[in-house]
């Protein structure tokens, strides 16, 4: 029965281990203190050791423990051969030095304590902190692959972002501010063009009126008034429209606009010097008011009781209109025009009111271009669009056009001979214009045209989106030099890794076999120790 229990391994677990070698007696209970003299003594001896290829190898790396001690004697046996006396005993302080290293361990059971609690240290804490930090270097690797495909994908998509908003606005996109403001010069040509398709819903318009004038007994005549005005003048002048007549002159908004692109364009040619005029020098072709000899004119006062103005000599060059009695002017000693002579029928008198006026500020923009005039003009587009696609409705309808048959009996024929063809196909012209009106590349304009600011912040939106189009190279060489570091930390902490787990292994051999010799050889098996490993 003995020999049969001898033979049955001893199975410690990794958790209980120092707890089993304490309280089976094979280490006391004050083992730290005396590991802590020893590691005393190894910190005083190592800082004398001979060049040798093993001892280099078990000091680097990992925790001297009583098992590398062991073998540091056993070399320093060979090292140090020749300061063995004839009793045996070392001379050699290195010798000494390891022998009491050795001895202090043994002293108690301390280098079993410790050794077991070393085990527990590597496995329990050491290797999986290790493989933790190896678990965070793959990931940063990870992470930073997946925030440079990301940038990249933002560029790309950036970029398709950029170029279909171009191609929305139909610029290139390399001077995004003149592109914008260039293409108002398109501007009133286009709406030009839009205005005169105005006159093929003109009989559309007439019609609404007429179905309005039946229905509501007159009332309501009012309707679609800016719709009509511009499909028989076409988009003239908001001036025109107000005053009846044509400007003699126009001093557009959209003159400030254009002028600053051809302004920012001629700052490239160069300086006033190359073909400016000097007025500075009289010799060199200038014109100088100063002499009347040299072909100046001066306006002088002769007499104020004779009313006349004389253009005679006086250096100070003022005019002097005397007394208004007459109506005769004197050109110095020349030639007198007396006025009261005229024949009346040779006057012609122009006509009073704001003939000869100038077109300026909103009164200067076209109808389709004035904000406050094109509002009216959709209004009166969706209205009609309204109304015709009601009537076809009703004319198409089955149960509607019974009805109809019994309210258009009284109808005017002009109305009755219109039929749901021809309604559909001026549905449809309306529904043209207001698209033609509301496209996005033409909203865009009536914006640019109406504010100046608008086009600093859709030029500011536009190059914003190209500076995302393209990757920062310093954030890509941040994130590569963060790949970089979690590489070699990785390198190091799998060398680290390899070297702990290497002496996890070795030192449960040595425990086992330690552990076996206090049992008279019984197998011993440290369990949770080579599962973790």
């Amino acid at each position: 029965m003995d020999e049969e229990v001898e033979e049955l391994p001893i199975d410690i677990h990794l958790n209980k281990l120092v707890h089993f070698i304490v309280s089976r007696q094979h280490a006391k209970k004050d083992w730290a203190e005396t590991t802590r003299v020893v590691r005393e003594q190894i910190n005083a001896a190592i800082q004398d050791m001979p060049e040798h290829p093993e001892i280099l190898k078990l000091l680097s790396g990992t925790y001297i423990n009583y098992f590398h001690c062991l073998k540091i004697v056993k070399i320093l046996k060979q090292t140090e051969a020749d300061s063995k006396n004839i009793l045996g005993w070392y001379t050699s302080q290195r010798m000494k030095d390891w022998q009491a290293v050795v001895k202090q361990y043994e002293k108690g059971g301390a280098y079993l304590a410790e050794s077991g609690h070393l085990l527990h240290q590597y496995i329990a804490h050491e290797i999986p902190g290790i493989q933790g930090q190896l678990s965070r270097c793959t990931q940063i690797q990870q992470e930073c692959d997946k925030r440079e495909a990301d940038l990249h994908k933002m560029a790309q998509n950036s970029q398709k972002a950029y170029q279909r908003q171009c191609k929305q606005l139909g610029i290139e996109g390399i001077d995004v501010r003149r592109e914008l403001i260039d293409q108002l010069k398109e501007l009133p040509a286009e709406l030009k063009r839009i205005g005169q398709t105005f006159s093929e819903v003109s009989s559309a318009a007439k019609f609404y009126l007429s179905f309005v004038a039946f229905t509501c007994d007159g009332k309501y005549q009012d309707s679609l008034t800016m719709l009509l005005y511009i499909a028989e003048h076409g988009d003239v002048t908001t001036y025109q429209y107000l005053h009846g007549e044509e400007p003699l002159s126009i001093e557009s908004p959209l003159d400030s606009l254009l002028s600053s692109t051809q302004q920012s364009k001629g700052d490239a040619l160069g300086d006033a010097d190359a073909g400016g005029i000097d007025f500075g020098d009289a010799d060199a072709g200038g014109i100088d008011f100063g002499d009347a000899d040299a072909g100046g004119i001066e306006l002088t006062s002769n007499s104020a009781a004779d009313g006349a103005i004389d253009f005679g000599d006086n250096d100070g060059g003022e005019i002097d209109f005397g007394d208004h009695q007459t109506s005769d002017i004197k050109l110095g000693d020349a030639e007198q025009i007396d006025w009261s002579a005229a024949d009346i029928a040779d006057i012609t008198v122009e006509a009073s009111g704001v003939s000869g006026g100038v077109a300026r500020g909103s009164e200067a923009l076209s109808l389709l271009l004035n904000p406050s005039t094109r509002v009216r003009i959709l209004a009166n587009l969706y209205e009609l669009e309204a109304f015709l696609g009601y009537r076809l409705v009703e004319m198409t309808s089955a149960e509607e056009s019974l009805v109809a048959l019994n309210l258009w009996d009284d109808a005017p024929k002009n109305l009755q001979m219109v039929t749901a063809s021809t309604i559909e196909s001026q549905l449809k012209l309306v529904q043209k214009i207001i698209a033609d009106l509301t496209t996005p590349k033409i909203l865009q304009l009536f914006l640019i045209s109406e504010s100046h600011r608008y086009v600093d912040r859709l030029t500011e939106t536009l190059r914003k989106l190209e500076q995302r189009s393209v990757v920062c190279p310093a954030t890509l060489a941040t994130l590569q030099q963060r790949r970089q570091h979690a590489q070699e930390q990785q390198q190091q902490l799998t060398k680290k890794l390899q070297q702990t787990k290497t002496a996890a292994k070795s030192l449960v051999l040595q425990l086992q076999d330690a552990i076996s010799s206090k049992y008279n050889g019984r197998m011993v098996n440290i369990m949770g120790a080579r599962q973790n490993l």
